[in-house]
């Protein structure tokens, strides 16, 4: 298990880890999407419970090997598409597709990650609007603010498989060239690749999205991806064409000379009692909170609605209202039990580190 720590600050968007939450619950449902045992939140972090995936980024195995072999390519596409249609399945786009964001298991299978940024509610015709992701990887619809839909994931994946194909972007990466080159300018697709790879990077590249592959045309047809059996690979049942190399273990008596911050005040928390750790996965959509203006509430901050017998505990004036702990039979009740003893135990380990 690994835990990702999110220390809160003026900029950090509550509503972006509240999404984060709710969809990494979704994504228990999919192989190739990063999961989580649990998410909460106290008043000065988020932490979220995920799986631990030993085999690095998928930056980091494009830049250990230059470029990858074709093979890997195609296998490594097809798991991201199987992914990406999950997610696309259940009305979320992702809005930050990159090599970074996509994790590598030891035994050679992807796993799509960090979805802070993701849209949900996003089904049929309805497109929504935001200026989000990294500009090297962003769909020509996001940087002329338009609005749009799952077509721009789809983008950032043509993106990503000429990444891997050749080490390099189709595009200019300077900052000061790169959004002028992506609006303007024809991918730069190297000629030595085969046919079909270089048709569908053309068809995943289209700027206008109506043209662009996967929201025009079953992209499994392609005939770059003819030799994917696409029913085992959606059980996870195709063996990888290679494992990356483990990242090393960390020995944390040499790393840290004192104990992180975050565990003095989570222990300060936890056991004065003074704050509540927050089940963030309880939390609803925005879609499914109303306004409530009230005596004492005219704010017209979104509350959600709350199931029977859900506990409610107070909050500062300026943040909204959380939905907190369910009950004692239900699985996140135990994920944040196991949650806050992973973090006890952390605690004591660092205080027994020996001083520098």
């Amino acid at each position: 298990m690994a835990i990702k720590v999110i220390k809160k600050s003026e900029n950090t968007k509550l509503s972006h880890n509240i999404t984060e939450a709710r969809v990494l619950k979704t994504a228990a449902g999919c192989p190739y999407l990063c999961r989580a045992y649990g998410s909460f939140q106290t008043q000065g972090h988020v932490l979220h419970a995920m799986e631990y995936i030993s085999g690095g980024t998928l930056w980091r195995v494009i830049k250990n090997s230059v470029r990858l072999e074709m093979d890997l390519v195609r296998f490594y596409a097809a798991e991201l598409v199987c992914g990406l249609q999950f997610l696309h399945s259940n009305g979320i786009i992702h809005r930050d597709l990159k090599p970074s964001n996509v994790l590598v298991t030891n035994e050679g299978h992807i796993k799509i990650a960090d979805f802070g940024l993701a849209a949900e509610g996003i089904f049929g015709n309805k497109k929504v609007r935001g200026t989000k992701g990294t500009p090297a990887f962003m769909a020509p619809e996001v940087l002329k603010k338009k609005k749009y839909n799952t077509g721009i994931d789809w983008w950032s994946l043509g993106i990503t498989i000429c990444k891997m194909a050749c080490g390099t972007l189709p595009f200019k990466e300077d900052k000061s060239e790169c959004h002028s080159s992506i609006l303007h300018a024809e991918p730069c697709i190297p000629e030595w690749f085969s046919a079909e790879l270089q048709d569908l990077l053309q068809r995943l590249l289209k700027k206008n999205p109506k043209e662009r592959l996967g929201l025009n045309g079953n992209i499994r047809e392609h005939p770059f991806f003819n030799t994917i059996d696409w029913v085992q690979l959606e059980s996870q049942t195709v063996p990888p064409p290679s494992q990356p190399v483990a990242l090393s273990s960390v020995d944390f008596g040499k790393t840290y000379e004192e104990q992180p911050s975050f565990l003095e005040s989570l222990k300060h928390n936890i056991t004065s009692g003074d704050v509540s750790l927050q089940d963030l996965s309880c939390v609803e959509s925005i879609s499914q909170c109303q306004a409530v203006s009230g005596p004492s509430d005219t704010d017209g901050i979104l509350r959600p609605h709350h199931p029977p017998n859900t506990t409610i505990t107070s909050r500062p004036h300026n943040q909204p209202r959380l939905v907190l702990l369910p009950s004692p039979r239900s699985l996140n009740f135990w994920c944040l039990v196991i949650t806050i003893v992973i973090i006890i135990l952390a605690y004591r380990r660092y205080q027994r580190l020996p001083s520098s």
